[in-house]
């Protein structure tokens, strides 16, 4: 591997790990607040690594990868969820529903590329078994974080009073 090639590789690697690190600090922190915001902006930068640089992988390697999908699909998704935040008087009341399925499908999506990355890399084989668990287990984990989230910032409408 050429230094060029590994810099790139080791670059797109740090894009990866600060994507699911900060996607992971976003739902910890308040959401507009400071830190928030913070990490939102650093999971773009996160997203930007790793995405342009997986293109230009994807352009060494022959062949077409399913990455590069990933890829297109999860800036799609990040730029959507920017989106929701920066145009949120023109979309409405439901900007922050749709600012957080996009952050969260990002997300999981990150965090499935790099199972399906790093698992054969440790030795897991690659069984149909195993590849829907990997797909399922951050799927799962994903929706049940956007039910919860909902559940935190989604207020219900106030009871009438009449008798």
């Amino acid at each position: 591997m050429s230094a060029l090639h590994a810099s790139v590789v080791g670059l797109h690697i740090l894009g990866a790990v600060l994507a699911l690190v900060t996607g992971g600090l976003a739902l910890v922190y308040s959401n507009g607040s400071p830190a928030h915001r913070l990490v939102g902006k650093l999971y773009l930068l996160g997203w930007v690594l790793l995405a342009g640089l997986g293109y230009v992988i994807d352009a060494w390697t022959p062949g077409l990868s399913v990455f590069s999908g990933f890829n297109t699909l999860g800036l799609f998704l990040v730029g959507g969820a920017f989106y929701a935040v920066r145009h949120r008087q023109r979309i409405g009341r439901n900007w922050l529903r749709r600012h957080m399925l996009w952050m969260i499908t990002s997300w999981v999506l990150a965090w499935i590329a790099m199972l399906v990355q790093m698992l054969p890399r440790f030795g897991v084989p690659a069984t149909s078994s195993v590849f829907y668990l990997v797909i399922q287990l951050p799927a799962t984990l994903g929706a049940f974080l956007m039910l919860r989230l909902l559940q935190r910032y989604t207020r219900s409408p106030a009871k009438s009073a009449t008798s």
